[in-house]
């Protein structure tokens, strides 16, 4: 074999490597469609009261060095989605008993400034169980973990509310980890 072969065998073998070396770097990239359908996914997994706010809520920012079990792109991805709310689409599925009450629907309710009184008119004026608020979703690049702040309401003394992890299972299904912060009322 000449030296010409010989440089060439060592620059295909070099660029097989650095082609599979930066396979193995690409996350799972989605379009903004598949985005939402993960997120919804997510949210049908723990939304637990038959009514949402239609619109997102900014949650609570997650420290890295507070957790440093968690993968960082993850959390990455959750502080960076929380600079944005978004309303949630009646035409995705949340559900088969979720009701999507508009924020201009909850401040009717609750525009007395009285707690007791708003959850009073909430209840005779929706046929609703309670209250759930969600966050934007953050994943990890292999998108089988989530983190979303969630909030939780029956009335003004009774709720739950903080950041949730959830891992993807072999089912395909969010699963419900541990709350990260947040408590109960």
């Amino acid at each position: 074999m000449n030296k010409i072969s010989q440089l060439l065998y060592i620059l295909v073998g070099m660029l097989l490597l650095t082609a599979c070396d930066a396979l193995g770097a690409v996350q799972p990239t989605l379009n903004p469609a598949e985005r939402e359908a993960e997120e919804y996914a997510v949210y049908r997994a723990i939304l637990d009261l038959n009514c949402v706010v239609s619109q997102t809520q900014a949650g609570d920012y997650i420290d890295p060095d507070e957790f440093p079990e968690l993968d960082d792109k993850l959390i990455e991805d959750y502080n960076m989605h929380q600079r944005e709310t978004v309303l949630l689409r009646p035409e995705l599925d949340l559900g088969p008993q979720v009701t999507l009450i508009s924020p201009s629907q909850w401040d009717e309710f609750f525009d007395s400034g009285d707690p007791d009184e708003g959850w009073r008119r909430f209840y005779e004026g929706t046929d609703c169980s309670g209250i759930n608020e969600v966050s934007r979703v953050g994943f990890n690049e292999g998108m089988d973990m989530a983190l979303v702040y969630f909030s939780g309401y029956v009335d003004s003394l009774a709720g739950q509310f903080g950041v949730m992890l959830l891992t993807k299972g072999e089912d395909g299904e969010w699963h419900f980890e541990r709350f990260l912060s947040g408590g109960v009322s």
